[in-house]
């Protein structure tokens, strides 16, 4: 546990990845006969308007303690926001740097 002489500062972050399966035309190349002898799904591959994506949701602080990394279902308003807070967050700061010792 750290002494209470100096608060720890906390830095979190939450970043949205995209799942859905992404081509770029120029980096993709496939190499046959003939265009009849190329399987469909190779051939076209679905863009979507709004693709699929997952949150996950990072903390790091100035003592370099870090949580591991929290899949979050759906998007963070900030009702999750709260309840991320209060169930990990919250806890895991208070057991490595005593209750309330730290800056977010």
């Amino acid at each position: 546990m750290k002494s209470n002489t100096q608060k720890v500062i906390v830095f979190t972050d939450e970043k949205n990845w995209p799942v859905d399966k992404h081509h770029k035309c120029r980096n993709t190349r496939y190499i046959g006969k003939s265009k009849e002898n190329v399987d469909p799904s190779v051939k076209y591959c679905p863009r979507f308007k709004f693709p699929a994506k997952a949150m996950s949701f990072g903390l790091v602080t100035s003592d370099s303690f870090t949580i591991t990394l929290l899949c979050i279902d759906g998007t963070l308003n900030s009702s999750k926001h709260v309840l991320l807070l209060e169930k990990n967050v919250i806890p895991a700061l208070d057991s490595n740097n005593g209750r309330g010792n730290y800056v977010s």
